[in-house]
């Protein structure tokens, strides 16, 4: 099968992926999106303020993609247009937690809150850079950190817990079981020791001296706090609103909400009247294509990942234009064409192709007449 790939369709590896990889190595289509979150993003790393932004869309079209793409490879572009390879290079450090979904179950009056705070210490974990500037901030005599623990209410839980020298990762353990309420229900007045918690560490992450000159958090399928109860929600909502108003500098919580309908209106059952009034960017990420812009999709895919020693072919090899034409309008295409529709497509023409061992040759792609008679 690998073989098939690389010696007869000259392709490294699948580019039609059905799942968002980790790591993102292109952005394929749509450059006039990309470019408006290269400006969003860029926005963001010249401005000191912190925001709470949303980027909202119909079901399939690429915002789980595009928060994968620019939690490394997609900001560190737009950090080296803004100030030069050189200045990267010397070390304009950024902190990407890993992607945060939101989930529905078992506890659900603290979910999201048990979801949020273990994402976040998971971050930790990953991080060498992370766990160094926990280490340095928690050496005892930070003035900074010292101060900030001070305003906390919980302290003294704070202070017991740094006294027993342990690493960032249980150290964040520790305070989110002293945080969260092992007895049901989640109360109002347990929101502020969370939000106190949430907004400790990404201070410490963000320290003025030491810490990333920019934090950025996704959280993705808020469109989950639909299906919370009322009371669940306002909680949940209220905690947003809290954030916004705790000002923490160069940290960005960036919220992925997929629609119903392409309404902005429908935020309105998400996040209520005060959350929208604190957000700072809010988006539409829709990578819904017209028929020659999945076309061009398509065809920067298959040239990303082109082997490096392919013969010369066209771009769209092992396809003519008017075959992947046809495979984006034919009947079994999806509507409205979004990058995941037309990846199952390509996927099931792969698919038969490679079931086949069908044998292409670089001088004669496949015609969109031949196309019938492969694919089932």
């Amino acid at each position: 099968m690998a073989n098939y790939l690389t010696e007869v369709l000259f392709l490294r590896e699948d580019p039609f992926k059905i799942g968002v990889p980790k790591e993102p190595e292109v952005w394929a289509g749509s450059p006039e999106i990309k470019n408006g979150l290269d400006k969003m993003i860029g926005n963001m790393l010249v401005s000191e303020a912190a925001t709470l932004d949303v980027l909202w869309g119909v079901l399939g079209t690429g915002k789980t993609y595009s928060a994968h793409y620019f939690h490394h490879k997609g900001i560190e572009e737009v950090v080296e247009e803004l100030t030069g390879r050189e200045v990267l290079e010397k070390g304009f450090d950024f902190f990407c937690f890993p992607n945060i979904t939101t989930t529905i179950g078992g506890r659900r009056d603290i979910q999201f809150f048990d979801t949020l705070l273990n994402g976040v210490g998971l971050g930790l974990i990953r991080s060498k850079r992370a766990q160094e500037i926990f280490e340095r901030a928690f050496s005892g005599d930070d003035s900074y950190v010292n101060s900030q623990i001070e305003n906390l209410v919980l302290s003294n839980q704070f202070r017991q817990v740094l006294e027993q020298n342990i690493a960032p990762s249980s150290f964040f353990q520790s305070i989110s079981e002293s945080v969260l309420p092992s007895d049901p229900p989640l109360s109002l007045t347990r929101v502020p020791y969370i939000l106190e918690t949430f907004v400790f560490i990404l201070k410490v992450l963000s320290h003025p001296e030491y810490g990333f000159k920019r934090v950025f958090l996704w959280i993705d399928e808020v469109e989950k706090f639909e299906q919370m109860p009322r009371v669940e929600w306002q909680i949940n909502n209220n905690f947003l609103r809290d954030y916004v108003d705790s000002l923490l500098e160069r940290v960005h919580v960036i919220l992925l909400l997929t629609t119903i309908r392409r309404e902005i209106e429908s935020l309105k059952a998400y996040l209520d009247d005060p959350v929208q009034k604190r957000l700072t960017y809010v988006r539409e990420l829709s990578l819904i294509f017209e028929q020659k812009d999945a076309v061009r999709y398509v065809e920067e895919l298959l040239k990303h990942y082109r082997v490096e020693d392919a013969p010369d072919v066209v771009s769209l090899f092992p396809f003519s234009r008017k075959c992947i034409q046809k495979i984006v309008s034919g009947d079994g295409a999806y509507e409205p064409l979004t990058p995941r529709a037309i990846n199952i497509e390509m996927q099931k023409v792969l698919a038969s192709l490679r079931r086949e061992a069908y044998p292409v040759k670089p001088g004669t792609p496949i015609t969109s007449e031949k196309l019938e008679s492969i694919v089932i």
